[in-house]
């Protein structure tokens, strides 16, 4: 998967962790609530990481 297309699919799902941990009405089991901060973390590494790889990227 190219470096955008792992940013893209990064962002959306750090969009996606955030909205179900901070718009829940009421408190997960702390199961849930670390699998969702778990995969939010995932995220956002995959995020910086994709970036970082674009950022390097040399002009052609």
């Amino acid at each position: 998967m190219s470096p955008g297309k792992s940013a893209i699919v990064s962002a959306v799902g750090v969009v996606l962790m955030a909205y179900l941990i901070f718009s829940a009405s009421e408190s997960p089991s702390p199961a849930l609530a670390t699998l969702q901060y778990i995969l939010l973390a995932a995220g956002l590494v995959g995020l910086i990481g994709s970036l970082a790889k674009i950022g390097r990227r040399p002009e052609a």
